[in-house]
């Protein structure tokens, strides 16, 4: 076993990864196994499948031995009893790669964890009583980090592989009956006998892109069945602060954090220039806030500075009528995103490259694709958790925005909402503020929708920033639309079409992007709900803004006539106010000249950020700032708990006056015989 210390992660060299391929390579020609009763009962169809049908680990042996090829089974689904075929090659060399590893680790495990000398005194018959129960654990854990290691790669290596051919392709996964964790070599002979069993079921392999999906959704199934286990383990603090890197490649092992796993390519996208936008100031404003903060990411530190001082909120929800702009919003914000990062020297590149010496880091453009869902059962949750998987890559800058919505996140209480729609939704959930959700400051994700009232309140709670698009709304900017519309035409046939000037007006001048929020919010706030516009006068009759007491009042008020009113509201809330604190610009030179800034040691940006966020506060009132954004939220919170309810009495109010009509034609005998 050797390894060599590297600046972030313990390498695992490629040598002693391959010196395991003894104990993995007859296992992949011909293996022997034995399942349990229940599990040989579960595979042969005699178990009931929700009781009996599931993970278990040491449940007893049955008398019959089975035996399976890997080898041979995937030969004969390719057609090709000679060679592998390429795709075949892919998948063997990562599975065996994979297993090899778990091995390699486990050793780390045993040696670091003492589960070594543990073995060694058993071995030699020295093994006291009092350790016997701590000998079996570690060796359950260790077998467990075994096969935890072993999928995690097959699952990295095999994710992003063909990922656009084979993401409609539904084969699903019978299940993982037992699993075994006494030792290594008995949970890696488990896992490949199902493995193979799988293989040899005709029905759901029946070419190469058959067998990559089947061999992904296998392994991926293993590592939800072990993170479900995962709670019973001991020991798990020799792995759980370990951190590998496997030679050659970008595979890397953070305990038991999910595995980066980059699935399918980066899209293309319109480029779009804000001043082609009339209206959505707010908006535009936005975008020019979050290509800032995205581009400032650093690839090597895997950190961002205004994440750090609390300045970037990576979920906001863009919304508006129909028509007034939201996919040209999109396609605006990824523009500029990618020209601030090529300005201070990140690549846009849809091919795969690694980080360079200097820092350089990809812009991934990464849509939630539209055939999300999926009519097979588990399908849906699969695609999102690719989608979703991209963002957990920390060596690219990423722009994830959600078109449409409400197609994907719609509100599950509403009736009729598939179980397609309830798996992605679980999704989002967990990977965006669950126990394994990352955010180093290198993704943001844009809702956008026409019908926010129709989005999911546990999706709508994650959202920190939140922003109109209503198009153009003055004169000027119905000008400007018509200008926009006049001047390409004009491109087309030049004698054909005259602009005149508007005297004292230039074109276009309002549609740029606002330095600061402040330059449209003036004078008190435009409370526009009635019920919110209530609580606020009738606490403000009782405290000041500046009392602690307001905002405690204010926020328990609207719990009781709002139940959904929780403390992720309250913390959207004050993310929005430090977004307000830091509502300054970057210097554009920065971006220009690599030393001013991205050539300075992380702390020192930190730093730099700092001092323009404390001279942005100058002449601010934190009150007043919290008021402002506290109101603004509740209003938008309150409107659209509104406007679901205003279409729920609407429904109610048709079907009412359906019943009515239809009594009203019943009872005509003119219209009855018409009927019967």
């Amino acid at each position: 076993m050797t390894v060599s210390q590297g600046p972030a992660h313990t390498t695992i060299e490629s040598k002693a990864v391959n010196a395991h391929k003894t104990k993995v390579d007859p296992a992949l020609k011909v293996l022997n196994w034995t399942p349990s009763s229940r599990a040989d009962a579960a595979i042969n169809g005699g178990a009931k499948k929700d009781e009996d049908f599931k993970f278990m680990t040491h449940p007893g042996t049955s008398k019959k031995t089975d035996q399976v090829s890997i080898i041979s089974e995937i030969q004969r689904i390719t057609g090709n009893a000679e060679f592998l075929t390429p795709d075949a090659a892919i998948v063997v060399d990562a599975v065996r790669t994979g297993f090899m590893l778990g091995f390699e680790v486990f050793a780390l495990y045993a040696n670091t964890s003492g589960l070594e000398q543990l073995v060694s005194a058993n071995a030699a018959g020295k093994l006291s009583d009092s350790h016997v129960p701590e000998f079996h654990a570690k060796k359950t854990t260790g077998s467990f980090v075994c096969l935890f290691s072993a999928a995690s790669y097959i699952h990295w290596k095999l994710a992003s592989y063909k990922a656009e051919k084979t993401s409609a392709i539904e084969v699903p996964i019978k299940g993982i009956p037992e699993v075994r964790l006494d030792l290594p070599n008995a949970a890696v002979n488990c896992v490949l006998y199902y493995y193979g069993w799988h293989l040899k079921q005709r029905d759901l392999a029946k070419n190469d892109l058959e067998l990559l999906k089947l061999t992904l959704n296998f392994f991926e199934q293993l590592l939800e069945e072990l993170d479900a286990r995962m709670a019973s383990l001991s020991y798990t603090e020799f792995f759980a602060n370990a951190h590998y890197k496997l030679e050659g490649t970008d595979f890397v092992i953070d305990g038991f954090t999910p595995t980066n796993v980059v699935v399918g390519s980066a899209h293309e996208f319109r480029k779009v220039k804000f001043d082609e936008i009339v209206g959505n100031r707010d908006a535009k404003h936005h975008a020019r806030r979050l290509a800032m903060r995205l581009a400032c990411y650093d690839p090597i530190e895997k950190r961002n500075p205004w994440l750090v001082l609390g300045g970037f909120s990576p979920i906001s929800l863009g919304y508006g009528k129909p028509g007034t702009g939201k996919s040209l919003q999109i396609a605006a914000t990824a523009t500029m995103i990618h020209e601030y990062c090529q300005r201070r020297g990140v690549a846009f590149e849809v091919a795969e490259v690694k980080i360079g010496g200097d820092g350089t880091v990809n812009f991934v453009f990464w849509p939630m694709p539209d055939n999300l869902i999926s009519t097979f059962q588990g399908g849906s949750g699969e695609r999102a958790l690719n989608w979703m998987s991209r963002l957990h890559d920390p060596d690219k800058v990423i722009y994830a925005p959600v078109d449409d919505a409400e197609n994907n996140l719609e509100d599950r209480t509403r009736q009729g909402v598939s179980s397609g729609v309830r798996e992605v939704i679980g999704v989002f959930l967990r990977h965006t503020e669950g126990a394994g959700a990352i955010n180093h400051g290198n993704w943001a994700i844009d809702i956008m929708t026409n019908l926010p009232e129709q989005i999911d309140p546990a999706v709508l709670s994650r959202v920190q920033t939140r922003f109109a698009i209503n198009g153009a709304e003055s004169d000027i900017d119905f000008v400007d639309q018509n200008f926009l519309w006049l001047s390409g035409l004009k491109k087309q046939v030049p004698d054909f079409v005259d602009i005149p000037p508007i005297p004292g007006q230039g074109f276009l001048e309002t549609q740029g992007s606002l330095k600061s929020l402040s330059d449209i919010e003036t004078g008190d706030p435009d409370i526009k709900n009635d019920q919110i516009r209530g609580i606020v006068e009738s606490v403000q009759r009782d405290y000041g803004i500046e009392s602690l007491q307001f905002f405690g009042k204010l926020y328990q008020a609207v719990l009781e006539v709002f139940p959904a009113f929780s403390s992720r509201d309250v913390r959207n809330i004050q993310s929005a106010v430090m977004a307000r604190v830091m509502d300054f610009d970057c210097p554009e030179d920065w971006f220009d000249k690599h030393a001013l800034f991205f050539a300075k040691k992380f702390d020192e940006r930190v730093s730099m950020l700092r001092e323009l966020m404390q001279a942005n506060v100058k002449g601010l009132s934190l009150p007043e700032i919290q008021f402002r954004e506290a109101v603004k939220y509740l209003d938008n919170l309150a409107s659209i708990a509104s406007v679901t309810f205003g279409r729920g009495v609407e429904e109610k109010l048709q079907q009412a006056k359906i019943r009515q009509e239809a009594h009203r034609r019943a009872n005509d005998p003119e219209l009855a015989k018409h009927i019967y």
